[in-house]
């Protein structure tokens, strides 16, 4: 490609961003099936049961009712949350991306929260 540079005429490389499917799908693919949700959300049940002050009994039975609704929740976000930056977006924009949708998420678990 010719790129004009006042007087001079000279060739620059254009930077081709090729797309590699198979790393694109195992990122994805290794995301959702680390069970992360599940740590995730049990821990965060578990911790707002024990900032609530209630029993032993009232913790463990709390995340028996909530957990995979919860999961269930995380697995319609998260997967596209990840595939879209991955694939799409420049590595400088890939993190704020991310950020923007756990603080997206983080927002979610409050409303969770504040229902239970």
């Amino acid at each position: 490609m010719l790129k004009e540079d006042g007087e001079h005429k000279r060739v620059a490389e254009e930077e081709v961003r090729v797309r590699n499917w198979w790393n694109i799908f195992r990122k994805w693919f290794t995301d959702c099936i680390t069970m992360g949700a599940l740590l995730h959300q049990s821990m965060f049940l578990i911790l707002r049961g024990i900032m609530k002050g209630k029993t032993i009994a009232l913790i463990v039975q709390n995340p028996r009712n909530e957990l995979f609704g919860l999961i269930f929740d995380s697995y319609t976000v998260w997967p596209s949350a990840n595939f879209f930056p991955t694939t799409y977006f420049p590595i400088e924009q890939r993190i704020i991306s991310l950020s923007f949708c756990g603080l997206l998420w983080n927002i979610y678990l409050s409303l969770v929260a504040a229902r239970l």
